[in-house]
């Protein structure tokens, strides 16, 4: 799993966290057209975010509130053309900000 975090009040739709897959079929990082990206529904916070499928980056959905919920937790899940998956747990802790 991977950790990161992101300050409450940043504002909606900013990238929080960005996927990145290697196809070891292309020996070379994932492009566009070897790996697409998606969130795994019904796990964690899933329905909060959403993800770019060609780039990996996934966003917030509503500014995050350290108040109303300190953190975060979502699955990505890299598809390559074959239809093999990979997935990855990520935890969002969100830092509070003096208000």
């Amino acid at each position: 799993s991977t950790a990161t975090a992101v300050a409450e009040n940043t504002a909606a739709n900013t990238v929080v966290y960005t996927a990145a897959a290697i196809d070891s079929d292309f020996n070379s990082p994932a492009t566009a057209s070897s790996v697409s990206y998606s969130l795994k529904a019904n796990t964690g916070d899933a329905t909060q975010f959403s993800i770019n499928s060609a780039t990996g980056a996934v966003t917030l959905t509503e500014s995050p509130n350290f108040e109303a919920k300190p953190g975060y937790s979502f699955t990505v899940v890299a598809t390559d053309a074959a239809g093999n998956t990979a997935e990855r747990a990520v935890t969002l802790a969100v830092s509070n900000v003096d208000e």
